[in-house]
C-alpha cells in the first residue's frame, strides 16, 4: 500500500506530513508561471482534520508495510 506525504519546511530543513489525498485539482498562474494543487486533507495535532491545497510537487510516495511477528519479551533465564 502506499501512503502519500507532503514535504513541509521545518526548523531544521524538510520533513514528511502524511496526508490524504482528495479527488479535487486546481491550477493557478501567477506572474507567468503556473502552480498546480491538489486538496488534501490532514490532521492538527493528530486530532483535528482539516483541509487545505497542497502543491502537486510537494507530494511524495512512499510504501507503506507492516509486518507481524512472534517475538521474544526479554532473555530466558537458564535453569
Amino acid at each position: 500500500m502506499k501512503q502519500a506525504y507532503e514535504r513541509v519546511m521545518a526548523d531544521y530543513g524538510y520533513c514528511l506530513e502524511p496526508i490524504e489525498l482528495l479527488p479535487y485539482c486546481k491550477r493557478e498562474t501567477r506572474f507567468g508561471y503556473t502552480y498546480e494543487y491538489q486538496q488534501a486533507r490532514k490532521k492538527f495535532l493528530w486530532i483535528i482534520p482539516y483541509k487545505k491545497w497542497v502543491r502537486k510537487v510537494n507530494i511524495r510516495w512512499y510504501h507503506e508495510h507492516v509486518e507481524y511477528y512472534e517475538c521474544d519479551c526479554g532473555e530466558k533465564e537458564d535453569e
